[in-house]
């Protein structure tokens, strides 16, 4: 009996007496036999004073064989493996994957997600060599590493969730975020720690970052307020664009505040109100908007001889003017140019004073106009003013 290597399998024969030659034969043919099996083995003495024969089986059995599958080292999820198993006979040998995420195409494996993958190689030998024992060789299998850029960490409160963005190496992996931690994005204006890690089987990374959320900017809506007589109480009403509620402070003047919107006036003279808004944790403080007006006494009027005059170009016009109630101290009425032709001009009475004695009396206001070459009526207006008093206009026109 002998074992099958791929070469030759011979017969030897001992003979009686010693030495002489024998013919072998193997299923009837001189040459040795080469593959595993059965063979039918004459020899024959081939001598010329002695003859003599005798048959036997020569059994060739099938060689044993061993593969070769080195260890495999944790692979990338992004890699193309090829398996290098060997068999020491030679024969090919075949794969199969056994357990984890790992694809099996011909020879070369490719990988779903990481994992802890496992892969049998196999002979099952041939009509020479035994089936060889299965080498299994198990390894590990992690992600690739794929980058993270955060974008959209500068925003501004509105209301609404700010939600973090970001853009990934290679392009367009999902990507999950967390905001202090948690998963909830946030609304209110502040600073939070964002974390963007990548969610794919086959890419991971992460990247950190600070979304910062600002307050917003809010505007104060405060409507004019008209000049008012001393004796009027005025609610105040102003809104921020925002809907937060706004306060009222009085910047100068005879005012008094009250009840928070409320004004009443201590005395005539200009005014200035101002409306605020202060913010809170999403906004900013508004800037500030200032209203001003002038208060004026009611039993505070002028009577007039005339608000439309002719002043002669090279002469002069006049109108007077007195109170129509004695007042409680002393009344200054100052008259100015407004507008119109400056050729018109006071001549006197720029400055009148009505006392509780003298309120009654007319006072007059001299107007004088300059000749001038051509044969047109200008005309100009005066502005008749004193404190706590309505303002009121006469109208002179210079005739030629």
């Amino acid at each position: 009996m002998q074992t099958y290597d791929g070469s030759a399998r011979t017969v030897t024969a001992n003979t009686l007496p010693l030495g002489l030659a024998v013919q072998i034969t193997y299923n009837g043919s001189d040459a040795a036999p080469t593959a595993a099996g059965n063979y039918a083995v004459t020899g024959i003495v081939n001598d010329v004073m002695y003859q003599g024969i005798a048959s036997e089986t020569l059994v060739v059995a099938k060689g044993s064989q061993m593969i070769a599958f080195p260890a495999i080292a944790t692979q990338l999820t992004t890699n193309m493996l090829p398996l290098d198993a060997t068999a020491s006979s030679g024969l090919a040998v075949s794969y199969a994957v056994t357990s984890g995420p790992a694809v099996l195409a011909g020879n070369t494996l490719t990988f779903t997600t990481a994992g802890l993958v496992s892969i049998v190689a196999s002979q099952p030998g041939d009509d020479n060599w035994d089936a060889a024992i299965d080498a299994t060789n198990s390894f590990d299998v992690a992600k690739a590493t794929a980058t993270v850029m955060l974008e959209g960490l500068a925003q501004t409160y509105d209301g609404l969730p700010k939600n973090a963005t970001a853009t990934t190496d290679p392009a367009g992996l999902a990507v999950d975020f967390t905001y202090d931690g948690g998963p909830t994005t946030p609304i209110a204006a502040g600073t939070y720690a964002t974390t963007g890690t990548i969610q794919d089987a086959i890419f991971e990374g992460s990247a950190t970052g600070m979304l910062v959320i600002s307050k917003a900017d809010q505007t104060i809506e405060f409507p004019p307020i008209g000049d008012q007589w001393l004796t009027n109480t005025v609610g105040l009403a102003a809104t921020a664009s925002r809907g937060l509620a706004g306060s009222f402070a009085g910047g100068s003047g005879p005012a008094v505040i009250w009840a928070g919107n409320h004004l009443s006036f201590t005395g005539v003279g200009a005014v200035s109100i101002a409306a605020t808004q202060g913010g809170d944790g999403n906004w900013n403080a508004a800037p500030a908007v200032t209203r001003n007006f002038q208060v004026l006494d009611p039993m505070l009027q002028l009577e007039f001889s005339a608000i439309a005059v002719n002043v002669r170009e090279g002469g002069v016009g006049r109108f007077f003017m007195r109170l129509v109630s004695p007042p409680q101290a002393n009344v200054v009425v100052g008259v100015s140019h407004n507008t119109g032709d400056g050729g018109i001009t006071i001549q006197s009475g720029a400055s009148l004073t009505f006392t509780p004695v003298n309120w009654g009396t007319w006072q007059v206001v001299t107007l004088a106009a300059t000749d001038d070459a051509n044969i047109d009526n200008e005309t100009a207006t005066f502005r008749i003013f004193a404190l706590g008093m309505a303002e009121q206009q006469v109208t002179a026109t210079a005739l030629d």
